[in-house]
């Protein structure tokens, strides 16, 4: 199981995010004025519009961004090829519940049973996917790389 949303629900807790603050900012402007300035549908109105234009702005400049300053950085395009997405996953906690391993490789990960790997472990075993501590590892999950062969990580991440 992956904690990656999809784009759909990061949208969707985008939006809810911005609307609670709105909400509540509307909430203490009508306490303090003692009037009724901003009703729900401007709320929920100016969410919407917040959402699109914050998402749109963002989509841009980090989509463009990247692709103009790492259009040729092999590894920014082998972390695209993975499923790397630069715009969702530059979005952080809570919006964006994912990993931050998931966030970085685009690989989803395992769930874990009886021990979960430390969080400072940053790399992922390229047959199951587990966290592991260095680059190249012995699995701790599935053992991989105990023989010596490391053919399914230069598979996965190339020579590099």
């Amino acid at each position: 199981m992956t904690n990656r949303p999809s784009v759909f629900v990061l949208l969707l807790r985008y939006f809810m995010t911005i609307f609670v603050i709105t909400f509540l900012v509307s909430i203490f402007w009508n306490v303090l004025s003692g009037t009724n300035m901003f009703p729900f549908r401007a709320v929920v109105g100016v969410s919407l519009v917040l959402t699109v234009l914050f998402n749109v702005v963002g989509w841009v400049v980090v989509t463009g961004g990247s692709k103009v300053l790492l259009n040729n950085d092999p590894n920014f395009q082998k972390w695209k090829r993975m499923g790397g997405r630069p715009y969702w996953d530059s979005i952080g906690w809570p919006i964006n519940t994912a990993t931050p391993i998931e966030r970085e490789t685009g690989l989803a990960e395992p769930e874990y049973t009886d021990f979960v790997p430390p969080a400072d472990w940053r790399y992922q075993c390229p047959v199951c996917g587990s966290r592991v501590e260095k680059q190249i590892d012995v699995c701790w999950q599935c053992g991989y790389g105990r023989n010596g062969d490391s053919t399914a990580y230069h598979q996965r991440w190339g020579n590099g």
